[in-house]
């Protein structure tokens, strides 16, 4: 079984979504940083921090990086 995607979604170079839990829309995954069958709800940015852990923030921009990007209304 595969993730279910939301809308939005922003994925880094190199990151990856391993797994069958949903990610929410809006979201982005900062590059290389790899989601291992975790969950992300709506509006959320996942970073990887300098020691190799995967970090789950609200995002405090208006706006998600796939409507900067793309200059769309998600």
């Amino acid at each position: 079984m595969a993730p279910i995607l939301g809308k939005g979604l922003f994925l880094g170079a190199g990151a990856k979504i391993i797994g069958n839990r949903p990610i929410g829309d809006r979201v982005s995954v900062s590059v290389d940083t790899v989601i291992y069958n975790q969950e992300i709800g709506d509006d959320m940015v996942a970073v990887t921090d300098h020691n190799g852990n995967v970090l789950i923030k609200d995002r405090k921009k208006e706006k998600c990086m796939s409507q900067n990007y793309f200059r769309v209304k998600i």
